[in-house]
């Protein structure tokens, strides 16, 4: 999930970008390219989303916020 007018993303990482070493090595380099072009990218685990999913929300407007401001 995204906004593409803030450039932030929220990424949910299943235990296979874990323990797929492709995968982790395509999702390192993702998120590198992401970076360079500015984007903020929120990754979110399984144990935040159950129990602890303010985390990701106050992540998530912090982001926002500062993209909002343009700092």
């Amino acid at each position: 999930m995204g906004w593409r007018q803030h450039k932030v993303a929220v990424e949910y990482d299943g235990a296979h970008h874990w323990t797929n070493r492709a995968q982790r090595a395509w999702d390192i380099d993702r998120e590198a390219h992401l970076s360079s072009l500015g984007w903020t990218l929120i990754r979110v685990s399984a144990t935040q989303l159950t129990t602890r999913p303010q985390t990701i929300l106050t992540r998530t407007h912090q982001a926002l916020a500062r993209s909002a401001s343009g700092t």
